[in-house]
């Protein structure tokens, strides 16, 4: 039997850091959306639920609850504690907006079934959605590769995602990305981990000019042990807010940036604020053929390249305020661009040199040893 549980839900986060302010509000409106209670087969009380899962094609009770919350146009489906274990993706698209999937924290966790080549969750041309509190476990050591970019991820958003929140979740070893958007705008990442994905641990991008990733803020989450970039910004990715993370262990660059490409530098307007980079297997961070990238008060150190690379063009960007110490090249370097601004860093200890740039930057009171 299906209970309805009706009454407002909003989601309203407010998020200080390193002196800016964010507001993410999920709320939907004046309407008074459902909830709907689903337990796991290992939840400990499930008297309260609405639908009960048995251990096996789990996604099939997720679901049916997100289908009916498209009837009553959103609302929330709580995740009580245990594993949910799934075999195809849990899709939210088209007439989904407005749902809120929670669970109850580490104790709630949705995990692939062995060999499956899936996405655990699924999102197209939907607004206003919130995940949180919860962990995804692509279940890396137990799948194969299915041959497709963009499958196999803890979460794919294709074809626009505007306005969604994702907050406390765990995306952990995913066959290929932890998370995998394009297409995604005014979203909010907060307090989440990408940990031990076989690929890029969050990766967005746009597939063209009129069709792109914006307004996008990532705050207070978690990169580490990713098998290449721990977080990537593709061609038409633009203005995001990195602030206060950490990107650290990761297989290639703790954070790369490339809004444009070989044809055309883009001004990506990304900054990167309060993050500590290191211990990554290449450069700190990377941007190509980015113009207008700020990297303000981080600690970027002991990676196994630059601390931090302005290559392919990039242009009328800017670091102060950071510490680059003790990466394998050099502290801060270039390959092409210009108009560059260095200020008020500390640079010490980066083995190929401190600062490497061209005629045209701005330079100076740097501490450099």
């Amino acid at each position: 039997m299906m209970v309805n549980k009706t009454g407002m839900f909003m989601y309203v986060l407010c998020v200080m850091t390193v002196g800016w302010l964010f507001t993410a509000n999920c709320a939907f409106g004046d309407l008074a959306p459902a909830t709907m209670i689903i337990a796991a087969s290992n939840s400990i009380d499930v008297s309260r639920a609405d639908y009960q899962c048995d251990g096996t094609a789990d996604e099939v009770e997720i679901q049916s609850a997100v289908n009916a919350l498209r009837t009553d146009k959103g609302g929330k489906i709580l995740l009580l504690e245990g594993t949910y274990n799934i075999a195809a993706a849990i899709s939210i698209t088209g007439n989904d907006d407005n749902i809120t999937i929670q669970g109850t924290g580490k104790g709630t966790v949705i995990k692939v079934a062995n060999n499956t080549l899936i996405n655990a969750f699924y999102f197209n041309n939907v607004s206003g959605v919130t995940v949180k509190d919860l962990v995804i476990d692509g279940n890396k050591a137990n799948q194969t590769d299915g041959g497709s970019t963009y499958n196999q991820c803890g979460i794919y958003a294709n074809g626009g995602l505007r306005d969604a929140c994702f907050e406390n979740i765990v995306m952990k070893n995913c066959y290929y990305r932890g998370f995998m958007g394009r297409i995604i705008q005014r979203a909010l990442f907060f307090n989440c981990s990408f940990i031990d994905n076989g690929n890029r641990g969050l990766m967005l991008d746009g597939p063209s000019s009129t069709s792109v990733s914006t307004d996008n803020k990532i705050v207070n989450c978690t990169f580490s042990g990713n098998g290449s970039d721990g977080l990537a910004f593709g061609e038409y990715a633009f203005s995001t807010y990195i602030g206060g993370c950490i990107s650290r262990n990761n297989g290639l660059f703790g954070i790369y940036v490339e809004s444009g490409g070989p044809s055309e530098t883009r001004s990506a307007h990304m900054v990167i604020e309060g993050c500590i980079v290191s211990g990554n297997s290449s450069r700190g961070v990377n941007v190509s053929y980015s113009n207008y990238v700020t990297v303000s008060n981080c600690h970027i150190y002991d990676n196994s390249g630059d601390g931090i690379l302005y290559g392919a063009q990039s242009s009328y960007c800017t670091v102060t305020g950071s510490s680059i110490t003790g990466n394998s090249g050099y502290g801060i370097t270039y390959t092409s661009g210009s108009n560059r601004i260095v200020v008020g860093n500390v640079v010490k200890g980066n083995v190929s040199g401190q600062i490497n740039l061209g005629a045209t930057e701005e330079v100076y009171h740097n501490i450099v040893s």
